[in-house]
């Protein structure tokens, strides 16, 4: 059983080898919320559910306000907006069952090995047609940028403290975090801190053996690589860093997808062409 300490109190994780813990795709663990505890508001990467073990708390779901009593049992949905007080005399424990969907370290590399010319614009074909469809639907903070280092899309959904710090939705683009990895190292992963002590993930976005562009999200504070304490910032357990690489994943997986077929399109209407003009000179002489 591993411990992580937060700002709020702590986590035990169950072990690999306990059993609700072996099912693919889940994280469960004690939660301990302090005595005058409190979870500042942040958004959920992962779905969850909870069964309240000891004392009493107050949520707000997506403003919503529920209070969370001995022998309850909650739902809570990836995306929503919550915050968590602890209003009894002493410690609130509850059980957490998450899921992340963590995917495995090589699915942001797959088809790294396919050979072919790629076109420039590919990436930005692929993330306008999962748009509206996918990254729209999705409250959550990222970036989208070419290989070059331009902008391609940029969430809406950021952290109070990034609006407040760096006004991400008056500056797309161009906070300092998102230029903080030089361009030439941007085709690998990394994992950093901004000038303010959020973390933030960096991602490739690999496609027909090319470095097509990156992908940045996360933005929380994670006392577990982190010194310090952020006022009125969430200190983020290890589930929602699995939620984010998981939701990252999504992401680079849809691109990559969109990519394969948008270029098998091409090559297509190429050949198509080519079999036209052929039969065309035929005609003629």
């Amino acid at each position: 059983m591993a411990i992580q300490i937060t700002d709020w109190g702590e986590i035990a994780w169950l072990d690999d080898g306990q059993e609700l813990s072996s099912i693919q795709g889940l994280k469960t663990g004690i939660v301990t919320l302090s005595p005058g505890g409190y979870q500042p508001r942040h958004r959920h990467y992962e779905e969850q559910v909870i069964y309240v073990l000891e004392g009493q708390a107050r949520s707000i779901l997506d403003g919503v306000e529920h209070g969370l009593s001995v022998g309850g049992f909650f739902h809570w949905k990836a995306g929503v907006e919550h915050e968590i007080y602890n209003t009894g005399q002493g410690a609130f424990r509850h059980l957490l069952v998450s899921n992340p969907e963590a995917l495995e370290e090589a699915e942001f590399h797959k088809g790294e090995g396919q050979q072919g010319k790629i076109s420039s614009d590919l990436i930005y074909v692929a993330v306008e047609a999962i748009r509206t469809q996918f990254l729209e639907t999705l409250h959550h903070s990222y970036a989208i940028f070419d290989s070059h280092g331009n902008l391609i899309l940029q969430s809406r959904f950021y952290p109070d403290f990034c609006q407040k710090h760096c006004e991400p939705e008056q500056n797309p683009g161009i906070c300092r975090c998102m230029r903080r990895i030089p361009l030439k190292d941007c085709s690998q992963e990394q994992v950093f801190s901004c000038e303010y002590g959020m973390e933030i993930f960096q991602y490739p976005i690999q496609f027909g053996g090319s470095f097509m562009g990156y992908i940045q999200s996360g933005y929380i504070r994670h006392s577990a690589t982190q010194k310090g304490r952020m006022e009125d910032v969430y200190d983020s357990p290890e589930s929602v860093v699995a939620g984010i690489k998981a939701l990252m994943g999504r992401i680079v997986k849809a691109v990559r997808n969109y990519c394969e077929f948008e270029q098998f399109r091409r090559e297509l209407t190429e050949k198509e062409l080519r079999i036209s003009n052929q039969r065309e000179t035929q005609e003629i002489f």
